[in-house]
């Protein structure tokens, strides 16, 4: 594996946002997630900040995500949506994973 540092655009980022969501999209939609969203916003002299919320209904869980866009705010809830079902970082670890996850999206 070869490491190397990325260039930091305006935000600090490596990346827009919009490629963030341009690579998690077409995974959640091939796997047949379906989310809610909102969206949230407070100024505060001339700083605007936004947050995102997404639900899962069938998994009852939420993440969220913050920043001083609205492409921030959602590109970082999709992420810390990944990151958390990818490591299945909401469940008890004394519980088998593999069932709990497949028990709670085929939940009636």
């Amino acid at each position: 594996m070869k490491i190397h540092a990325c260039v930091r655009n305006e935000l600090g980022k490596c990346a827009p946002p919009e490629w963030t969501m341009e690579r998690i999209r077409p995974c959640l939609d091939g796997l047949g997630v379906r989310f809610r969203s909102s969206n949230n916003s407070v100024t505060v002299g001339d700083f605007e900040f936004h947050s995102f919320c997404i639900w899962l209904p069938k998994l009852k869980l939420y993440f969220n995500g913050k920043g001083t866009s609205y492409e921030l705010a959602c590109a970082g809830a999709h992420a810390e949506m990944v990151e958390r079902i990818s490591t299945m970082g909401y469940v008890d670890p004394s519980e088998r994973r593999s069932e709990l996850l497949h028990n709670r999206v085929n939940k009636k």
